[in-house]
């Protein structure tokens, strides 16, 4: 991670953000079950989704196992409501998903809220979509710190992200990096997140953590976070940060809007995206 990530605070967390695979890290001394739930609404108009696993035990090695049986629906505090269906393309890697019926969009300032059963347990959560401010464009600038392979392979390119932070409210941002494409978030594990209390009001030049090479479409995704939602990162951070070492606490699972004891999180976010093709 460049300098300017560490300066503005931004975290780098072991955790897959709603991709295809995850990786969740629970207290060891766990030993039953847990159900794991993460959910994404944003202001796409698109099929959003609803996953549902098992945790397995602290040593066990294998994938997670999902949940193919449950309810699933969400609602609005406006009176939407939309039931989720299982893995309606029967898509061996989607097990586990759980998309709504039609496609709708989120809509800025309103809370929607997951209703879950599994084999009579009922889970439910509740977010708050809050607003996002635009990225103004998204430059690119020689790296003149990469070094080894990276620029053996051509790789010493970053982007540069200009945007207005608004200081009147409070944000929280999830950023996603991409190179043609795909996730570059470090082998897919890892997040950024950052508050507005470490960003300025003028945004010029963010540095990207990912480099890319020439011909690369260099590609930022920006989501809005309530603030239970910034926290549940942090939490998360938190445990990624425990070293394990024979003084520190045992790790505890992140804060959660989900109820009777399931982990993960249900979240509703704006979403900005800003795309480059890097040349010289």
């Amino acid at each position: 991670m460049n300098s300017t990530m560490k300066k503005l605070a931004i975290i780098l967390l072991a955790v897959t953000a709603f991709s295809c695979t995850e990786t969740i890290n629970l207290d060891p001394d766990i030993t039953d079950p847990v159900m794991v739930i993460e959910g994404l609404i944003t202001n796409e108009s698109k099929n959003h989704f609803v996953r549902i696993s098992r945790s397995t035990g602290f040593n066990t090695i294998g994938s997670t196992p999902t949940v193919d049986n449950a309810i699933v629906s969400v609602s609005d505090d406006q009176g939407g409501t939309w039931d989720f269906v299982h893995n309606p393309g029967g898509d061996p890697d989607s097990v586990g998903y759980y998309l709504s019926d039609q496609a709708f969009a989120g809509i800025v300032g309103r809370t929607y809220s997951l209703s879950a059963q599994v084999d009579g347990v009922m889970y439910s959560a509740s977010d708050l979509l809050t607003p996002l401010t635009k990225i103004d464009s998204l430059g690119q600038r020689y790296d003149e710190q990469v070094d080894g392979e990276d620029e053996e392979d051509g790789f010493v390119y970053e982007t540069l992200l200009f945007m207005k932070e608004p200081q009147g409210r409070q944000d929280n941002y999830l950023f996603e990096f991409y190179r043609n494409g795909q996730l570059q978030n470090e082998d897919n594990f890892e997040v950024y997140v950052a508050d507005d209390e470490a960003l300025a009001e003028a945004i010029e030049g963010l540095e990207s953590p990912v480099n890319y090479k020439l011909g690369d479409t260099a590609r930022v995704d920006m989501y809005s976070l309530s603030r239970d939602g910034f926290w549940y990162y942090w939490d998360l951070a938190t445990l990624v940060q425990n070293d394990g070492g024979m003084f520190s606490p045992p790790p505890a699972n992140p804060r959660t809007n989900l109820s009777n004891g399931a982990v993960g999180y249900f979240q509703a976010s704006s979403i900005e995206t800003k795309s480059v093709i890097i040349v010289e």
